[in-house]
């Protein structure tokens, strides 16, 4: 807010401030009191603005919030949460998300009831003025049915008779009516395989650390969105959503195909997402345990021994198996968690803070600073060396591409070692690259290739640069 001093502002007191503060190109809006006459249009558009009018006398907003202003989600949620009062099934709201449901096994009461339920919102939404979208409510039958009478009675809102859907995205999160997971994880693969062809444009043209921000902050949040309820999907999607973090950790380290899965997790350094998950199961059940969660969540979960016997038992503090028939059920949230918290160590199971358990409970990988490099070409052929997929002959006869492991010197294997330490053909660039190292510790091929624990960063950093100036002068691996 910008305060004007004259009290009649004028042509020459107000577009001064305006041009100070509003980019040219900006509609702005005043009402018609008379002190901004001085700003017609034909004034404002020479500089550049559009002038826009507002009668608050014959436009008036009568219904609606403004959007955009911090009170408007609070007078939103003020205004419609009365709506549960008008149904007698369940409901959940989300912002202007509205779901009800109703739990039923005979198909002619569920119809009543759901029908009912909607001309009652229907009249609720007629009296406050809120218009819902029948083409945009769907109906969904979840059962494991083959065949659902409920298919047969028609659904209807404001007249309309509603799409009986088998997916339908809700908060993100894409339900099927026979709770499979894997039209959700074909929703995420489908987002995120755009994202992948950027990061392949532009693989050798950032740096490492730059790719790997870029997947921590962009990627890596698409494939892990609400992945506490879905982690019971088949075996078959989890390790599709594993190839396209892969398919990242190629771009990122300038691994080729075929390169051993567990040498680019090393290379990587990134923990695989099935073993996040269950790292953020496990957070989630600490906020359970604790009342961290809401009450409707909390409530969940079952009791605990010692709350229901009165002799004494090793496992007092744990809680009681759910009962799950099916593998799908046994796998899905609460009673994985439950069973997941029963193996913690009572250690872990007393810390009173969320960022304590992660500390004691949760996996961490910290990311090898020295594998980032300094030129991104040079950086992609040390990594290659490391993951055993470079230019070099042992490697590319490993990955089935040429004929003979040999080098060009006749000696029978090409190898990391042989590369770096012993090939006669660059005997002096490796003199070059020895002699600096030689000052710092006694060389050997790994700690060129992984550096040394005993060293200091600076140090390491130091052997790392020489390497990479190795591989330009050898111009072997580019």
């Amino acid at each position: 807010m910008v305060s004007v001093p004259d009290r009649r502002p004028t042509k020459d007191t107000l577009i001064p401030i305006i041009k100070k503060y509003i980019r040219p190109g900006t509609t702005i809006y005043s009402d018609c009191w008379k002190a901004y006459d001085c700003l017609e249009s034909d004034c404002l558009e020479s500089h550049g603005y559009v002038h826009g009018k507002v009668n608050h006398s014959k436009q008036l907003v009568k219904a609606g919030i403004p959007q955009g202003s911090v009170l408007g989600p609070l007078l939103f949620l003020v205004y419609i949460n009365n709506i549960v009062n008008e149904v007698n099934c369940g409901i959940k709201l989300f912002a202007d998300d509205t779901l009800i449901y109703t739990i039923d096994y005979g198909s002619k009461n569920t119809t009543i009831s759901l029908n009912q339920n909607l001309e009652n919102i229907n009249s609720w939404a007629k009296k406050w003025l809120i218009k819902f979208n029948p083409t945009k409510t769907n109906l969904m039958t979840i059962s494991n049915l083959k065949n659902t009478r409920l298919n047969n009675n028609p659904i209807r809102l404001d007249g309309t008779v509603l799409e009986n859907v088998t997916n339908h995205t809700h908060l993100g999160l894409v339900l099927n009516n026979k709770l499979s997971w894997t039209p959700h994880i074909d929703h995420i693969l489908e987002g995120v395989g755009k994202l992948n062809d950027i990061f392949i444009s532009l693989k050798r043209k950032l740096n490492r650390s730059t790719l790997n921000t870029m997947y921590f902050s962009f990627v890596r949040p698409k494939l892990e969105y609400a992945c506490v309820v879905w982690d019971n999907c088949t075996e078959h999607d989890k390790e599709r959503l594993e190839n396209m973090q892969l398919n990242f950790a190629r771009s990122v380290t300038g691994a080729k195909r075929g390169t051993s899965h567990q040498c680019i997790y090393d290379e990587v350094q990134w923990p695989k997402l099935s073993d996040r998950r269950q790292d953020y199961k496990k957070v989630f059940m600490f906020k359970l345990v604790n009342d961290l969660a809401p009450p409707y969540l909390c409530d969940i979960l079952p009791q605990v021994f010692k709350d229901s016997v009165d002799y004494d038992l090793r496992n007092r503090d744990d809680f009681r198996y759910l009962d799950a028939k099916t593998e799908k059920h046994k796998n899905s949230l609460f009673p994985s968690i439950v069973k997941m918290w029963n193996e913690l160590s009572k250690e872990v199971k007393k810390v009173n803070t969320v960022n304590e358990f992660r500390r004691k409970a949760v996996t961490r990988a910290d990311l090898n600073h020295l594998y980032f490099g300094f030129v991104r070409q040079l950086n992609i052929a040390h990594a290659q060396m490391r993951m055993q997929c470079s230019n070099l002959n042992y490697h590319l006869f490993n990955l089935h591409v040429v004929e003979s492991p040999s080098c060009r010197c006749s000696y029978k294997c090409e190898d990391v070692n042989h590369y770096l330490l012993q090939c006669p053909l660059y005997a002096i660039e490796r003199h070059k690259l020895l002699s600096v190292v030689r000052k710092i510790c006694e060389p050997n091929f790994k700690l060129l290739l992984y550096g040394c624990d005993k060293l200091c960063y600076e140090k390491n950093r130091i052997i790392f640069k020489c390497v990479e100036t190795f591989i330009l002068e050898t111009n072997r691996l580019l």
